[in-house]
Order: structure tokens, then sequence, then C-alpha cells
């Protein structure tokens, strides 16, 4: 079959090469007949024709690629937010490529030396603790990027996240509301901002309340498994009544000691997590839960990246999102 080049397109539409280029590249729209762009696409479609993407390439000094960096693909959250991004790039015409950090900063490296040899037009990262030299470094390079969910406020870098702080406050004031009075908090043993965020927030909003107490376990990541039932069995002994587990991984392992134990949620034990995942769909009793803004955010962060990657002098945005206290899994 021959192939279908440009001249085939130009000559179908009765337009010059020049003008199909435009069409196609998005180019001097404002100046471009609406009626001669879609006789354009129409013959682009009648003729099944596929651009040169090397060559388009090599013209305009793009890839029409993005990259993500995911902080766990594995998780729901990260999963969910990669599905959106990949969406929204499609839509504009550019390819997603994923990749996964889980949560190592080594892995994290490696992962952005190989994006930025496939030459990827902008970076949308979930950028795991330590990494703040890295994300300057690539700054001082121009390389377009938002940052998703993470953020580092010393850095002024575009960045996409929700306010986790109002976010516990807010499910504490849920937790006091059900007379609960002594609330263990979980979190994990990072530097991370957000995550500081959230127990802060829970923190605060106990305190403010002068109606309950708190217990905070750090947990470190790696040893979940282990110190999750342990750090439960540790609060149940000191009268804990309510257990907020700041991510859904936490939530998971927590739920699976608390009914292997048999211990009643919520008539025993109150249980609220930050961020919702299928696991919990299956519990008999309903599961409160913090929402954040998936599509909203992986939306804001594909347009933020497009504003860097036509606009080089474009000043850093951050966009905080507000999440949705969710009282049960059962009546969404």
């Amino acid at each position: 079959m021959k192939k279908v080049l440009l001249r085939d397109v130009a000559e179908k539409a009765g337009v010059s090469i020049a003008m199909v280029s435009y069409v196609l590249n998005g180019q001097k729209t404002d100046r471009i007949n609406k009626d001669t762009a879609q006789r354009i696409r129409d013959a682009v479609e009648e003729l099944n024709y596929r651009p040169n993407f090397l060559a388009q390439s090599l013209k305009l000094k793009k890839t029409f690629s993005l990259g993500f960096i995911a902080a766990d693909i594995a998780n729901t959250f990260s999963s969910q937010l990669a599905r959106i991004i990949s969406d929204e790039a499609d839509r504009a015409g550019y390819a997603l490529i994923i990749g996964s950090s889980d949560e190592s900063k080594p892995r994290f490296e490696r992962l952005i030396d190989q994006l930025l040899n496939r030459q990827v037009d902008g970076l949308i990262l979930a950028a795991p603790d330590g990494s703040e030299e890295l994300i300057k470094a690539l700054q001082t390079r121009k390389i377009p990027l938002v940052l998703i969910d993470r953020y580092f406020p010393e850095l002024p870098v575009s960045s996409v996240r929700v306010n986790n702080y109002q976010a516990s406050f807010d499910a504490m004031t849920h937790f006091i509301s059900e007379g609960r009075k002594k609330i263990g908090i979980l979190v994990f043993d990072t530097g991370l901002h957000h995550l500081n965020e959230r127990m802060r927030g829970a923190q605060d909003g106990i305190t403010q309340s002068k109606a309950a107490a708190y217990i905070t376990h750090l947990i470190n990541e790696n040893q979940i498994e282990q110190e999750v039932p342990a750090a439960i069995q540790s609060m149940l002994k000191q009268d804990v009544d309510a257990l907020y587990f700041t991510s859904n991984k936490l939530g998971i392992v927590g739920m699976r000691y608390l009914m292997n134990q048999q211990i009643p949620v919520p008539v025993k034990m109150s249980a609220l997590f930050f961020d919702e995942t299928e696991v919990f769909d299956f519990y008999p009793n309903p599961l409160p839960f913090i929402r954040q803004p998936l599509k909203e955010m992986g939306k804001k962060a594909v347009e933020l990246v497009f504003q860097q990657m036509n606009e080089a002098a474009s000043a850093a945005e951050s966009v905080v999102l507000e999440t949705t206290l969710v009282q049960s899994h059962i009546d969404q």
C-alpha cells in the first residue's frame, strides 16, 4: 500500500502543503478559515494520513510526549491519577510515559534520566522525600515540570495538591462529633511535607476542640505490615476509641488487623482514612474516608505543564484543591 504523504492531503483538500502543516500542528489558527481547516481534517481522515512524528519532532523540537513518575503505581491513588493524566495528554495529542519510583530516591533519579533521554517535552512528578536538589537541577535546565500531590514549600515550582491540613482537621471534627475521646493517628515517618501536614492538621483539630486527646504513631513505610498492628495494639491498651489512617496503605493493613482481631468498627473502634480504596467496599459496615479530587488534580497538572512548555517564562503556580469527607462507602 502506497504511503500517504503530506502533499497527497494538500492535493485532496486543494490547499498548499504549508497550510496542511499549519492545521495539523495547530499553528496560525487565527489566520486559517474554519471551512478550510475542516476540509483539511476531512482529507486527513479520508486518506488515513498518519503524520511522521519523527520528522515533526526534528522540525518542531518536540517529541509530543510527557513523563509521569508516580509514587507507587500499585496504589489506587497513583493508578487512577495516571489514567486521568494519560487521558488528558491523549486529548492534546501527547503520549504519556509512566514510571513508578516506589518512594525510592535513587529509582526516581534513574527514571528522570530515562525520561530526559527520551526527550519528553514535560514532566509531572510525585517526588519522593529528599529529591529537592534534583528538582532544583531540573529547574536550572528549564525543564517544564509540575509537582503533583507532593511539594516542597521552599521551592518555587508549579504544583497541584490538596489542602491536607484542613482535610485532617475536619476529619477530627467528625470523630469528635461522634463522641470519640481518644484518637490514634497513624502516619508515615517521613520528611514529605504533605504527610506531615496531615498529621499537623489532625493534631490541631483535636487540641483546639478541647474535647479529646490523641496519640501519634510514626510508621516506617518499609515495615508497615509489622508496625501498624503493633501501633494499634499499643493504642488499644491506652483506650484509643478512634483511628485515623493518613494514607490508604496504612488503612488497608490496619483494617486487616482489626478484622483478624474481631474488633468491631465502628462499634468499639471508629476508623477514618485519607484516600479511598476498593478494598474498603468489602467491609460490612460503612467506612468514612477523605476523597481527593483526582480528576481536577490530573487535569490541572497537565494544564500547568503545557503552560510551561508554551511559555518558557511562565511563573510558578501553586494550586491547592479541597477534599471531601465521605461519610460512607455505601451511601456515596
